[in-house]
């Protein structure tokens, strides 16, 4: 029973969060980037906290705040800040494979901040040897951009494109300063916390840009894709990440990283009208085996 109740989270995970590209594509149709990803964070933030403190959670310490202030700021306010801006000039699928680049940040934090698990030499070869393949995927899909035509489905908007790459930095250092602190006594009230904090900076961020000058009026389009981010990307999705972390293996888990751009580069091309060439796929089948790599390595 257990064993099919994991295989439905991890199933559920990969389809929720491997949609929330396109969704986010639809949704900057009509709301400007910085302001749809602060509304989906505090109405999603503040639900999961009323939510914890229905259950008979606390009011957090300090300590807590501060973590959960740091980490919001970098996996939210950053990656997905990094995410909501890029996206409005890269599609949907091409930033969900750049987005595996989390993996490859990863594994060089793991080599210059060791963690308190220990890594045998096998496993830290194997990595290597992923994060090689994986950035050469990478640096293929630039090479190809520098020399694509305008208008090809290969020219890739590289200072988005740098932004983006810039917010997986920041999610990694958000993850390991979540994975090397003392954890919570309530992990939902934790993610409510990183929520409300990434989504203020956010918002703050968007009141810096002037999204709020001017009145903004979303279609049916965009209102469903932010009722899809708020409910399903964050509520459910979040909170199906935590349980599975509960019961099954985190290399288990992260193997969102590898499913999600699959489904993501499935869903633009068949729902949100992307093109890709065969030179793009096969940059991306390099990305995706260097990360394949290291997460077996993690096994």
């Amino acid at each position: 029973m257990m064993r099919t109740r994991i295989a439905l989270g991890l199933a559920t995970l990969y389809l929720v969060w491997g949609s929330t590209y396109l969704a986010i594509r639809w949704g900057l149709r009509d709301i400007p980037p910085m302001l749809l990803g602060a509304a989906t964070f505090l109405v999603a933030g503040a639900l999961l906290y009323g939510w914890t403190r229905s259950r008979g959670a606390g009011t957090p310490g300090w300590p807590e705040l501060r973590r959960a202030l740091v980490a919001g700021c970098l996996l939210i306010g950053g990656g997905m800040g990094g995410i909501l801006w890029a996206e409005q000039a890269l599609p949907s699928g091409l930033t969900a494979l750049l987005i595996a680049s989390i993996t490859f940040w990863m594994v060089l934090f793991d080599a210059v901040v060791p963690g308190p698990r220990h890594r045998s030499a096998p496993a830290t070869w194997a990595a290597a040897t992923g994060l090689l393949i994986g950035v050469s995927g990478l640096a293929w899909l630039l090479r190809l951009s520098a020399h694509a035509g305008r208008g090809s489905p290969e020219q890739i908007d590289v200072p988005s494109a740098g932004v983006l790459l810039a917010g997986c930095l920041a999610w990694a250092v958000g993850s390991m300063v979540l994975s090397r602190g003392p954890q919570p006594a309530s992990g939902a009230r934790s993610t409510a916390l990183q929520m409300v904090a990434g989504g203020l900076l956010l918002l703050a961020a968007s009141v810096g840009r002037g999204e709020l000058r001017h009145p903004i009026y979303p279609g049916l389009t965009a209102s469903l894709a932010l009722l899809y981010l708020i409910l399903l990307d964050s509520l459910l999705g979040f909170s199906v990440y935590n349980w599975l972390l509960r019961h099954t293996s985190a290399a288990r888990v992260s193997t969102y990283a590898l499913l999600n751009p699959l489904v993501a580069i499935g869903l633009g091309w068949a729902v949100g009208g992307e093109h890709f060439t065969a030179h793009m796929l096969a940059a991306a089948a390099l990305v995706l085996a260097g990360v394949a790599l290291i997460l077996s390595a993690r096994e």
